[in-house]
């Protein structure tokens, strides 16, 4: 699993901190701030399952899925809500909930007849095409 760590755009901080070293994100190549200890401690911290990936702040954002910008809208809210103990699977297209373990791990509405995942790829396959 990838990590994004944040370095801070050299446009955003122009007066870096005293143990930043210039360099450049490897996915934009715009101008950014390092703290070289920062590698060692959250690969220490974050353990094998991890790889960190230092990219500047907006390639960070952009990569992790959280990015909003005029290039991308936020995805729509999900089809259906896990319950908070993970026992129960509320569908938001007809309001039913399950606490059928099989509908829960499946993602599956009884009323609606469908899964969410393939409802959910479909919608983003959808919207893809409206974008062109």
């Amino acid at each position: 699993m990838i990590y994004y760590a944040c370095m801070p755009l050299v446009a955003n901080v122009p007066d870096p901190r005293h143990d930043w070293t210039e360099t450049t994100c490897p996915e934009c190549g715009a101008a950014c701030w390092k703290n070289q200890q920062d590698e060692p401690v959250l690969a220490a911290a974050l353990g094998p399952a991890y790889t960190v990936r230092f990219v500047c702040t907006d390639c960070a954002l952009r990569l992790s899925g959280e990015y909003y910008g005029p290039e991308r809208e936020p995805d729509p809210p999900p089809f259906y809500a896990i319950g908070n103990d993970g026992r129960s699977i509320t569908c938001h297209v007809c309001g039913l909930t399950s606490w059928n373990p099989n509908d829960v791990a499946q993602k599956y509405c009884g009323c609606c007849h469908v899964f969410h995942d393939q409802r959910e790829m479909l919608a983003r396959l959808e919207r893809l095409e409206a974008e062109g």
